[in-house]
């Protein structure tokens, strides 16, 4: 009995890494277009440094991430947009109706892709939302500051995902 467990456990196994043979861990971007610049973020929004804080975010995702490497003279060059940021009530406390105790922001941006080599937009303006909570116990501007990295985090891993999937799948097109 016991040795028919284990027969069924290695069965399940060699299927399982069977399945995964044939997956490809490389970026199919070529090692020579792996450079990519990542300028201030253009900031739209009511929120200060809004733009510097999420740019500075989106190269340390890219740095984390590895497939590219922020430089001077990229491949690639993201711009982007802080669009809007907006502060809306989540919750108010029962005791004084005028004081919430926590808000949450939501910031849109917008992204821009563009191949240095061909001058070819890869991403055309799209759109990325994040947002995250805070909570009152300081005056809203300050909340917004200490909000921004949390808005940038999100930004960041939205933003990376993406020009990694559509610059892989612009050069396995070629």
């Amino acid at each position: 009995r016991g040795k028919m467990k284990h027969r069924a456990i290695l069965i399940v196994l060699s299927f399982i890494v069977g399945g995964c043979a044939s997956y490809n861990w490389k970026s199919s971007v070529p090692v020579e277009k792996r450079t990519i610049g990542v300028p201030v973020f253009r900031n739209e929004s009511d929120i200060m440094r809004l733009g510097v804080v999420s740019a500075t975010q989106v190269a340390r995702e890219f740095q984390r991430e590895g497939t590219f490497k922020i430089t001077n003279n990229p491949s690639y060059e993201l711009q982007g947009i802080i669009k809007s940021a907006s502060t809306s009530s989540l919750n108010i406390t029962r005791a004084n109706v005028m004081r919430t105790k926590e808000h949450i922001i939501t910031a849109e941006a917008e992204i821009t892709l563009i191949d240095k080599s061909s001058n070819k937009i890869v991403i055309d303006g799209k759109t990325y939302k994040a947002r995250t909570t805070v909570l009152s116990g300081q005056d809203i501007i300050t909340a917004e500051r200490d909000a921004s990295g949390r808005l940038a985090e999100d930004f960041a891993r939205q933003i990376v995902d993406d020009v990694i999937h559509f610059t892989s799948k612009q050069e396995e097109s070629k």
